[in-house]
């Protein structure tokens, strides 16, 4: 009686077996150490290159609000000489 004590205090019954089993199988979807690194270095360096050439595409609009108003400002000045016949 004592050796199937000692028994069910190192192993594993065949309830706690299954419950063990079931946890288990609801984890394994869970990605490993490594793929989770993977993954989050491949996400961060297309969000670097975003911010990179959204950047970039920032200072190209800054430029074109610039030659807009230019333009702008020169058909103003065009329009005041224009002699309406």
């Amino acid at each position: 009686m004592e050796d199937i004590k000692l028994l069910k205090t190192f192993f594993a019954t065949r309830e706690e077996f299954e419950e063990l089993k079931e946890k288990v199988d609801k984890i394994d979807y869970l990605p490993t150490k490594e793929e989770f690194y993977k993954t989050t270095d491949e996400m961060m360096g297309e969000l670097k290159a975003i911010r990179e050439s959204q950047d970039i595409l920032v200072g190209r609009s800054s430029d074109h609000e610039e030659r807009i108003t230019t333009l702008e400002d020169d058909m103003d000045e065009v329009k005041k000489k224009v002699v309406v016949v």
